[in-house]
């Protein structure tokens, strides 16, 4: 859940690849949205919901694990470096941007891209214009 009016996202994950959140100014400083849960089971307890700030100059981006898990010729992982980098190099910093190099990225680093579904989702938050 996105709360532009408090600067907050608040979340809930079941141990799937976490979000990731990163600041325009410094891209080095990312904060990893963690699970909150249990894993799917016939468990239905133990969940909370977790939250941190998320202003105008932060980016939240999501991807499937087809994403971090794509492989080289080598077998090694794109994983969550893979996606830093990116992030890290990105210019303008826009979602979209940050999608479609993301794409980009997979694509040119992978061997396997199609194995898997590979999905990248991207947020920032609008400024708000004077006084509004």
């Amino acid at each position: 859940m996105v709360d532009p009016e408090n600067n907050r996202i608040s979340w809930l994950n079941a141990g799937h690849p976490p979000g990731l959140v990163v600041g325009r100014r410094h891209r080095g400083a990312v904060t990893e949205l963690g699970a909150t849960g249990p894993l799917i089971s016939s468990v239905t307890s133990g969940w909370t919901v977790s939250s941190t700030g998320f202003g105008p100059d932060d980016m939240l981006v999501v991807c499937t694990d087809g994403v971090l898990e794509a492989r080289d010729r080598h077998g090694a992982e794109f994983g969550v470096e893979g996606l830093l980098g990116v992030l890290r190099r990105l210019r303008p910093w826009s979602a979209d941007e940050a999608v479609a190099e993301c794409r980009a990225a997979v694509h040119r680093f992978a061997v396997d891209v199609r194995r898997d579904d590979a999905t990248c989702v991207a947020l920032t938050l609008s400024a708000r214009p004077v006084g509004v």
